[in-house]
């Protein structure tokens, strides 16, 4: 029966070609795989670059580095004796940056976030086995968002007196401004920041020292949001505030108003005062409230016949 034979012959080699494709044996030379031409991402986010051995197999065991050219002992990312370095040799890169590929399956792929235009330009992915080495080169490129615009509220805002308040601030279409410059100030007050956010960090105290340590950043810069937060509000605050969001690419500015309510009611002054005869035929009484705003009401005397002389009493007005 020559065709069984065959047959079984033929079986067999396909025995031997799956162990040969076995993808956790470990091939005396490999190549990488990269992509060909430059990567492109928007300033601010996140990107994978891409990076495999082929043919595929696991590199659990091999040493993979990323960095830099001309770079080599300042690496971005390395992976050895099957652990990822804590901190990278490049501080630039420092939390910025994570292995993603699946190492089982040969990806040594590296993510890349919060992107500056530091970033751009070359990257090498390098893999090493006992025996045997492989680096390869590709180009990122770091795209600036041309326009943008900044959504905030359409009218005022408000919150009661002593309060809290958050001002809505925002990039439109959204993107990470982690990398960008960020200020609130007062309207036709720029040189006097109430809050600013630059070079990635917070400024400690505002320019305008009324606002210090009632003022933060509270939207997530990684997604757009830039809104403010301003706490123990007083009628001092009241007013129009500019939203600025800008890098060396350009900027934009929007206004929100800021309303605040007294909730306080009425207030009631009671006093009595001995009054000559003049030729004013009314007197009139003003009262200062909080932040030094001042209301006046005036009064017309009544005449007492038996002293000859006029008695003011209670005035009452809301605030």
């Amino acid at each position: 029966m020559p065709f069984k034979g065959l047959a079984s012959w033929a079986l067999l080699m396909g025995v031997v070609a799956m162990a040969e494709a076995d993808p956790n044996t470990e091939p005396e030379t490999f190549s990488l795989i990269v992509s060909e031409g430059p990567i492109s991402a928007l300033l601010g986010s996140s990107i994978t670059l891409p990076c495999s051995v082929d043919p595929q197999f696991s590199v659990v065991s091999l040493k993979t580095t990323w960095y830099r050219p001309t770079k080599l002992n300042t690496p971005i990312l390395q992976y050895e004796n099957q652990k990822v370095q804590t901190d990278p040799s490049d501080a630039q890169y420092r939390g910025r940056v994570s292995l993603v590929g699946q190492l089982n399956q040969g990806s040594v792929s590296m993510r890349l976030d919060n992107l500056t235009l530091a970033d751009r330009g070359e990257y090498v992915c390098y893999v090493q086995s006992n025996v045997w080495y492989e680096e390869a080169t590709m180009s990122l490129v770091v795209e600036v968002p041309q326009t943008f615009s900044l959504t905030v509220p359409e009218g005022p805002i408000s919150a009661p007196l002593g309060s809290f308040i958050t001002l809505p601030c925002s990039v439109s279409p959204l993107f990470s401004v982690v990398p960008f410059a960020v200020r609130w100030y007062r309207l036709n007050q720029p040189d006097k920041p109430l809050l600013t956010y630059q070079n990635k960090q917070m400024q400690q105290d505002p320019a305008d020292a009324q606002y210090r340590g009632r003022v933060s950043l509270v939207g997530p810069l990684d997604q757009g949001d830039v809104s403010m937060r301003l706490e123990k509000l007083t009628l001092a605050d009241r007013g129009v505030y500019v939203c600025y969001v800008g890098n060396e690419g350009g900027y934009e500015e929007a206004r929100v108003s800021v309303d605040v309510e007294d909730e306080q009611g009425l207030v009631q002054v009671s006093s009595w005062l001995l009054h000559s005869p003049s030729e004013s035929e009314s007197l009139s009484c003003s009262v200062g409230l909080s932040d030094q705003e001042r209301r006046v009401g005036r009064i017309v005397p009544y005449i007492c016949i038996s002293h000859q002389e006029r008695t003011v009493q209670v005035i009452q007005y809301k605030s």
